[in-house]
């Protein structure tokens, strides 16, 4: 059986996150009264527990099931959406070892891949976007359904945890339509991120924050692992992000020459991924691609290190950076050691007047 896809749009966007917004009642409507609204909306955001759907009094997780139900009515009446945000909030306190096992899935997205949903022949089938926000109570292999989603072309995944590879991912390799990934203040093991990025047909914008705060002392990062796994598509990435929150944890290292990446144009990372300043190394040219057009540069500034910034940021004045049109974005948290303090004037000077544009920005801490 099949479904009309909705014509019209009465509900353009519907945000439940907005507290003066009518998107409550809106959602009520939907889950509680007449289902086949939910095929006029394009653009949802939405909270899977929440005090505002909790009883005066009662915090228990019997109730917080109803929001879930209402939850999952309303994901499976948007049968025409494009956007979907969704929130998994926890109380303060709530650990994911004390949440219901079956809390943690989002079954719709499951049913939806595997064709269990009545009504159209292909759930989402317009669903070009989604982002989700786990509060770290969720792991990536439950929403792994979300990677065979037709029409999915951007997904944004927030505060998300695995740590060990998953033993039964189902996901083909190079069959995912996404094509740019956020893994947002994320703690993933350097094999799950490969079994992520290997389902990824042609992946144009990978961005990835880790962040230990959520995970044990002994896990260990290494860059040079997701840039292994990342080459696969060193043809078709246009953009890269990569960021640490390590918490004095142990840091992920180099990530390695970028050389093949041949249409790589943005780079974000931070200083010490690019050279091994425990040696001296200022050479942060060498392993940059040529066609690279805007390189940022974040410092976690060490006062041991703070003699060799000047060296390496004007090092790239002599490298495939010194082409025309080229942007170079520095950027410190203050926390750490200002800017100021690293006395990179003259080495910025001499990259100004050899043409590359150069910005500055600090992070107050």
């Amino acid at each position: 059986m099949t479904t009309l896809l909705a014509s019209e749009c009465l509900y353009e966007r519907v945000d439940q996150k907005h507290p003066e917004g009518p998107g409550h009642s809106i959602i009520k409507a939907i889950g509680e009264l007449n289902p086949s609204l939910g095929q006029y909306v394009r653009s949802l955001s939405l909270e899977r527990l929440e005090n505002r759907w909790i009883d005066e009094g009662a915090k228990d997780w019997v109730y917080n099931e109803r929001a879930g139900n209402l939850f999952a009515r309303v994901l499976r009446s948007v049968v025409n959406v494009q956007n979907i945000n969704l929130g998994f909030l926890t109380e303060i306190g709530v650990w994911r070892d004390s949440i219901p096992e079956d809390y943690n899935r989002v079954e719709v997205f499951d049913d939806a891949v595997r064709g269990c949903l009545d009504g159209p022949s292909q759930w989402f089938e317009q669903l070009t976007t989604l982002s989700i926000d786990a509060d770290a109570i969720m792991q990536i292999r439950d929403i792994s359904s979300v990677f065979m989603l037709p029409a999915i072309k951007f997904l944004s995944l927030w505060n998300f945890t695995e740590e060990a590879p998953i033993t039964d991912w189902a996901i083909e390799k190079s069959c995912s339509t996404i094509g740019i990934l956020q893994l947002n203040c994320s703690a993933l093991q350097n094999m799950v991120v490969a079994q992520i990025v290997e389902s990824l047909n042609s992946l144009e914008s990978f961005d990835y924050t880790y962040d230990t705060e959520h995970v044990s002392a002994g896990y260990e990062l290494c860059w040079a692992e997701i840039l292994m796994a990342l080459s696969q598509h060193r043809l078709s990435l246009q953009s890269l992000g990569l960021g640490e929150l390590t918490y004095e944890a142990k840091r992920g290292g180099l990530l390695g020459c970028m050389k093949d990446f041949l249409n790589l144009e943005q780079l974000r990372v931070e200083l010490g991924m690019l050279i091994d300043l425990t040696i001296g190394d200022i050479d942060i040219g060498r392993t940059l691609t040529p066609d690279i057009k805007s390189l940022s540069l974040d410092f976690k500034a060490e006062s041991r290190f703070a003699s060799l910034y000047g060296p390496a940021i004007a090092s790239l004045g002599g490298s495939v950076f010194k082409q025309d049109k080229k942007f170079l974005h520095i950027h410190s948290d203050t926390s750490h050691m200002c800017l100021g303090n690293l006395q990179l004037s003259k080495h910025i000077k001499t990259l100004l007047y050899a043409g590359l544009t150069t910005s500055l920005s600090e992070m107050e801490g």
